[in-house]
């Protein structure tokens, strides 16, 4: 499950530039926005291996 904050979503190619950098059988399971930065949005990507989630890449358990 990816937890989108609908008033600020993740641009489409930082996405693609932190999912080619996830070793094999890991995702991104939550997007959470951080608060603090007065210059930039910062998010916190929570990434899992498929082991630790109890299902195999297929989908499978």
């Amino acid at each position: 499950m990816i937890d989108h904050d609908a008033s600020s979503p993740v641009p489409p190619r930082t996405l693609t530039w932190v999912r080619r950098h996830l070793g094999v059988g890991e995702r991104i399971t939550e997007i959470e926005q951080m608060s603090g930065g007065s210059t930039a949005e910062v998010r916190k990507l929570t990434v899992v291996a498929w082991a630790q989630l109890g299902a195999k890449p297929d989908g499978r358990t």
